[in-house]
């Protein structure tokens, strides 16, 4: 299978890089799958447990606490606001990813009910910071998941 070249990066050290086959991100907008000779973009990811397959056909997990990530000419660079790569040989992320998909999209859902239920105008401001609290508690829960 054709490769691309991923590097995945926080402001305080370089997580991985690798040459890959396929990753797997949450973007803001929704999930997205890379594969070689994608198209050049630029992306802002969610909270997310990134799926990288290398060259050896092996799956690295990341965790991905939000950030931007670039594609341009068969080169990836992820650069995160914070993250870890978390071993999977001893884990099950997969079941543990899904209930927390689960449980993200409930907070959102409550947080529109509770928006249109008031019947008055919440300043953006205030649900930028719901949202980035939510976020918060998610990077924690995820985190557990490597303990």
């Amino acid at each position: 299978m054709p490769l691309f070249h991923l590097t995945i990066r926080t402001p305080d050290s370089s997580l991985l890089e690798v040459d890959a086959e396929s990753l797997l991100v949450r973007a803001t907008d929704g999930d997205i799958t890379i594969l070689a000779d994608h198209e050049d973009t630029i992306v802002t990811l969610d909270v997310c447990l990134a799926e990288v397959v290398d060259e050896k056909s092996e799956k690295i997990i990341v965790l991905i606490n939000g950030g931007i990530m670039q594609i341009k000419q068969n080169e990836v660079s992820v650069n995160a606001v914070e993250g870890e790569v978390i071993d999977t040989k001893e884990k099950n992320v997969s079941g543990k990813q899904s209930h927390l998909i689960e449980r993200n999209k409930l907070v959102l859902d409550e947080v529109k009910e509770a928006l249109e239920q008031g019947g008055y105008y919440k300043p953006e401001i205030e649900l930028s910071t719901l949202l980035a609290e939510e976020r918060a508690a998610k990077y924690e829960l995820l985190k557990e998941i490597k303990e």
